[in-house]
């Protein structure tokens, strides 16, 4: 298996580019805009396991992270 990939850099909000996510990830950033809550998110690479999920929260220092491509597979 290669290397998993994380961005370290924490980013706040939406990404000024939305192109390459899914769907269900711009609606989610639309909904939390429209609700005025604020966030912090990582990009990374597709995640192969739930343990390299947890892995991901525990760089956020939060017990769950959402991940826009968990389980996403090869």
């Amino acid at each position: 298996m290669s290397a998993f990939y994380i961005d370290p850099v924490l980013y706040s909000g939406r990404p000024a580019n939305c192109q390459g996510r899914l769907p269900v990830e711009v609606a989610t950033y639309d909904l939390l805009n429209r609700l005025g809550v604020s966030y912090t998110r990582v990009d990374h690479a597709p995640t192969p396991s739930i343990e390299v999920l947890f892995g991901t929260g525990a760089m956020l220092f939060h017990p769950v992270h959402v991940s826009r491509k968990a389980f996403a597979g090869p």
